[in-house]
C-alpha cells in the first residue's frame, strides 16, 4: 500500500457518498411524489441504488486495509 493507494480510496468514498446523498434525496422526493413515478421507475430506481449498496460492499471488502489506515490517520488528525 502507498500514498496513491489511500489517494484513490478516498476519492472512491467521496463518490460513494455523493450517490447515497443522491438515492436518500431521490428516495424522499419519489416518496412525496410518487404519483408522477410509474411503478416501473420506481423499481427500476430501487434497482440502481440496490446495485450500487452491492458495489460498495464489494468495494469496503476488497479495500479494508486502505479503509482501516484512514480512519486511523483520521483519528490521530483530529486529537
Amino acid at each position: 500500500m502507498n500514498m496513491n493507494d489511500l489517494e484513490t480510496v478516498s476519492y472512491k468514498v467521496k463518490n460513494y457518498n455523493d450517490l447515497f446523498e443522491y438515492y436518500g434525496d431521490m428516495s424522499k422526493f419519489i416518496c412525496e411524489h410518487e404519483n408522477i413515478f410509474s411503478i416501473e421507475d420506481q423499481i427500476n430506481f430501487l434497482k440502481d441504488a440496490n446495485k450500487t449498496m452491492n458495489e460498495f460492499s464489494k468495494f469496503v471488502k476488497d479495500n479494508q486495509t486502505e479503509l482501516f489506515v484512514m480512519y486511523l490517520i483520521g483519528g490521530m488528525m483530529n486529537e
